[in-house]
Formats: structure tokens, sequence, C-alpha cells
């Protein structure tokens, strides 16, 4: 669903000057399903995935020739879509899910302290990172209305931190949400178009959050909250994101698709790790935590034809 179609917005209620008290911020927290919070990650850790990102994009020849390659220009004429069988977009996610630095952000310090605060304890980084690379001018396939429940599974108490990789005005777009609709339980799927595949139909009075990023804004929030992306309407330019969840160390339940295999089944773990040294700490390291692997039935879409859900492997 793109951006038109979100009608009463406010924006967002920034949250940083609560990581300083605990309990309003966790009561914050359960109210509004969401914590926005300015210049969390540090400018350098973002623009260095930035780069590397770019990089790949280069190499597959996705950017403008002559342009600066952190401007994030796309080549004339040209989009990719995210892909679980184009072997072009497989390819070019192969090597960014390779990419030390873009797993070691949802890593950093600053971001794991304020997930300890909001978890009142240890944070459990899901091992599954998510990179979306938007182009310009797809707005047909902007990230419909949905809940990362439907998805994730596992503890219903996990977050997701949608971690901008760059400035994001309100041309560029980036992510919308409805405040206290994690207190609305888990709304009929059904299929759509756009990361996912799958969309909700949300209610027409409802209330979204909508805001501009800079680079080391962190936008967080309950894997039952309402979210959607927004339209890139501007002429040329990439936006790239990342999607990283987490959990409280202490609740041991976990959806399978956070741990099975790097996202879309592009790589193995193995593979990914390849070329890291063999003593680094982020391989693997949930291995050992004594998680349980939820084996509940697989999600479900129905759709207003067919009241009867079917499942979804």
């Amino acid at each position: 669903m793109a951006m038109n179609d979100v009608q009463d917005v406010a924006p967002f209620k920034e949250s940083t000057h609560l990581l300083n008290d605990p309990r309003e911020l966790r009561a914050t927290a359960e109210q509004d399903g969401y914590l926005f919070f300015k210049a969390l990650l540090p400018a350098e850790a973002i623009a260095q995935v930035r780069k590397d990102v770019f990089e790949i994009c280069k190499k597959n020849e996705f950017l403008k020739d002559g342009t600066t390659l952190t401007d994030g220009i796309a080549a004339p004429g040209f989009m990719i879509l995210e892909s679980s069988v184009n072997p072009a977009y497989l390819n070019y996610y192969r090597e960014i899910q390779q990419l030390h630095s873009f797993h070691a952000l949802a890593h950093d310090p600053n971001l794991l302290k304020a997930l300890n605060v909001l978890f009142d304890g240890e944070t459990l980084v899901h091992p599954l990172k998510i990179l979306r690379t938007i182009f310009p001018q797809a707005q047909k396939h902007t990230t419909p209305p949905h809940q990362d429940y439907f998805h994730v599974r596992g503890t219903e108490n996990t977050w997701t931190s949608w971690i901008p990789l760059g400035d994001c005005d309100k041309e560029l777009g980036g992510l919308t949400l409805v405040p206290g609709s994690q207190n609305w339980g888990l709304l009929p799927e059904h299929p759509a178009e756009g990361a996912g595949l799958i969309g909700i139909n949300v209610p027409s009075d409802s209330k979204w959050v909508i805001g501009e990023f800079a680079a080391g804004d962190v936008l967080m929030f309950h894997s039952h909250t309402v979210h959607q992306g927004i339209d890139n309407n501007s002429a040329d330019r990439i936006r790239l994101s990342m999607d990283c969840r987490f959990q409280a160390l202490s609740e041991k339940k976990i959806g399978p698709v956070a741990v099975r295999s790097p996202h879309l089944h592009c790589i193995d773990w193995d593979g990914l790790y390849k070329k890291w040294p063999a003593n680094d700490p982020l391989k693997y390291y949930w291995k050992d935590l004594g998680l349980e692997i939820d084996q509940s039935a697989p999600p479900t879409i129905g759709t207003p034809e067919n009241p009867h859900p079917t499942t979804m492997g």
C-alpha cells in the first residue's frame, strides 16, 4: 500500500530522553508499541555500511556511472525488486549478507543499551538481518501494512529496529506506523505486493505517525505493531534500510525464520561466515544459548474472497 493511502498523520514521538528513565521508557513502549530514537547509532557506523552496500550495488551495475558512490543514484531506467527467485537479485543479496559491517550494526553497543532498557535485561539479537534496497519510482511495490509477527513467530515480545542507512527526507520516504496497534491482536492477512508479500486491512480512521530520518536514527516497534513502507518518490535515489529483530535473552522461544538461514535463503550460515575471522564473536553466537525453536503451525493467509485461509510454509 502506498503512502497516499494514509490520511491521518502526526510526527513520531521521540524517546531518546527516556533512556535515562527506564520505567517511563517501558511504559511508553507498552502504550504506543514503538520507540523513536534520534542519533542512537554512530554516524560513522552507518556511513561504513552504506559505503559497503553501495560498492556492491556499483559492482552489480545498479548505480549511474560518474556519480558519487554514497549518493546512491540509480542507473537510468534500471530497477530491481527484492526477490527470492531472481538470480540477479540473489547474486547481489548474497554479497550483502556476507558483509561483516552489515551484521555488526545490529550488535552496536548503543543499540543494545537501549534494548536492554526496553527488555529490563540482556538482549538477544536475532541472527537474521534484512536489507531493503528501495529503488525510485517503484511505488507499486512499497511494503504494504502488516504486522511482523506473521513472519517472526516465537515470542510475541519480539521488537524490530528499522535502521535507515543514510538520511531519509520526505521525498525518499521511510516507514510509518499506527501507535497502539500492538493491542489490536493479530489481524487477518491477505496476499499483497511489496516486501513480505502479505498485507492487512487497516481501519480507515487509524492515526499514523511519520517523520524524516537522519543517519543514526532508529525506529523500534513491537511485533504486533501495524506499519508500512513509504513510497520512494525521489527522481533517482536508492533508499537503503535494515530490519533487525530482538527479544529478551531470558525468553528462549524463537521463530524458525530467525535462525534457519540468512534472509531469502540466498546463502547458508557457513557460506556467510566463510571469509570472517575464525574466532569472530558474531559467528554462530546464538548456537549455545539454549533457544527453543517455535514449532507451531506455519502462519496462514486469508482473503476477502476466501474466508478459509491457506497455509503458508
